[in-house]
């Protein structure tokens, strides 16, 4: 009897860490399912040695080799901003430059869709945004949002100079170079002439504005040092005020001019497709709105139990949310 007491015993602490083990986030994410469907698959590697640099792409372009020089390939400068989940930026001379949003940070789930459709129609045709399964280092963050910045290249693609950043709320500006650096040189030099840069909007940006509306009446442009009397609407689903730092805050009782009044009209999107309308970058064929909103609807559910597995979410209130957020409505009426 003296023997088999302290076997039991010793067998009940070893189930009791065993279980324990089982219960910890890192052994959570190694039996953690990441749907392989539905989402691009987007990795952000950070340099070893230098983790300022980093190289962006799908997962076999982030495999090197061991004779490989990961600082060759490491392309964007990478930097990490808010809380947590946190939000990444990935900055480019050469390639394209984004900003990874975490899905808890998204107003409405369905925006992207809407915004793939009316970009190109907007008075600066403004890049691209997608949801993907974002990873670090290899490691599975969530779904987030993809956001191409007016980059560089962008600009000299629409041939203007340099650009810069203006998320208006209320009569709060937050200024912001390429980098969404709070540092903004143009639009001062537009102060000292006298100038206060105003937006140039049209049926397009009426309608994104509107689904983009939010409490703060958040708006961000873009302004370019070629003609900086104008702001070109760049319509995004998040808040820059929220996600940024908010170092060098202007404050101005004229930003409530940039608010586009009539855009609580404009959320109808029956009147805005064309036969040219084509949504997912990523998809093999064009998909129309209502398609598009159907694959939205199938590969959300599991994408986001994966996700609140490993952030800090509830994927029944975000499921929740999608139904009744603006763009499904604005998709419904479009139809197609």
């Amino acid at each position: 009897m003296n023997k088999t007491l302290p076997t039991l015993l010793l067998a009940v602490v070893l189930l009791a860490v065993a279980w324990l083990a089982a219960q910890s986030p890192r052994a959570r994410f190694s039996n953690l399912e990441v749907p392989a469907d539905g989402f691009a698959e987007v990795y952000l590697q950070t340099d070893i040695g230098a983790p300022h640099k980093c190289l962006v792409g799908g997962r076999g372009r982030t495999t090197a080799k061991r004779s490989e020089s990961q600082e060759g390939k490491a392309s964007w400068r990478c930097r990490q901003v808010g809380e947590v989940p946190t939000t990444y930026l990935a900055e480019s001379k050469l390639e394209p430059s984004f900003l990874f949003v975490p899905v808890t940070q998204v107003r409405d789930l369905a925006y992207p869709l809407v915004h793939d459709v009316l970009r190109h129609r907007l008075p600066l045709p403004m890049p691209a945004m997608r949801w993907v399964h974002f990873y670090r280092d290899r490691q599975f963050q969530g779904l987030y949002l993809e956001i191409e910045l007016p980059t560089r290249a962008f600009a000299a693609e629409q041939q203007l100079g340099r650009l810069e950043v203006l998320a208006t709320a209320d009569s709060n500006l937050l200024c912001l170079d390429r980098k969404l650096r709070p540092r903004c040189p143009i639009y001062n030099l537009a102060l000292a002439d006298g100038i206060l840069p105003m937006p140039i909007g049209n049926d397009a940006s009426r309608q994104l504005f509107a689904l983009t509306a939010s409490s703060d009446g958040e708006r961000q442009f873009v302004l370019s040092d070629t003609e900086y009397r104008r702001l070109y609407p760049m319509p995004l689903p998040v808040s820059l005020h929220r996600l940024l730092p908010r170092d060098g805050l202007y404050q101005d009782q004229r930003y409530r001019r940039w608010l586009d009044d009539d855009a609580a009209a404009a959320l109808d999107g029956s009147a805005a497709i064309s036969e040219a309308t084509t949504v997912g970058r990523a998809e093999p064929t064009p998909q129309t709105p209502g398609e598009a909103l159907a694959a939205l609807r199938l590969h959300l559910p599991a994408s986001l139990g994966a996700t609140c597995e490993v952030m800090v979410c509830d994927s029944d209130s975000l499921l929740a949310s999608l139904e009744v957020s603006p763009s499904v409505h604005w998709l419904q009426q479009a139809g197609g």
